[in-house]
């Protein structure tokens, strides 16, 4: 899903299935290039983010065991909705900056 390219929800929905929310924890962020990726937290927030050159954009982090990520966030539409939402608001702000923006509030 790159969001300089018309995104959808269903594209949203399908990173989001694509995760095991009992796995751990996850971080969704997206790239210089607008893409957007959603990634199991092996270590510290602090050194995924800035271990990683190409990370433009980050929301919390989406800890497990409460359907933040996985099938069940996938069908919850509301869920859905807000992420996309914010992703689609914030992505202007962040893009272009030389600093990584971390998304806490939507």
């Amino acid at each position: 899903m790159n969001l300089n390219n018309n995104p959808t929800m269903d594209q949203l929905r399908d990173l989001l299935r694509a995760c095991d929310d009992h796995a751990g924890r996850h971080i969704m962020w997206v790239d210089r290039t607008g893409e957007v990726r959603i990634t199991l937290i092996p270590g510290d927030v602090t050194d995924f983010v800035t271990s990683r050159s190409d990370l433009q954009m980050w929301f919390r982090v989406f800890v497990p065991g409460h359907d933040y990520v996985g099938p069940s966030a996938a069908d919850d539409i509301g869920w859905v909705e807000d992420l996309f939402f914010a992703l689609g608001r914030e992505w202007p702000k962040a893009r272009g900056h030389t600093k990584a923006t971390v998304v806490e509030d939507w």
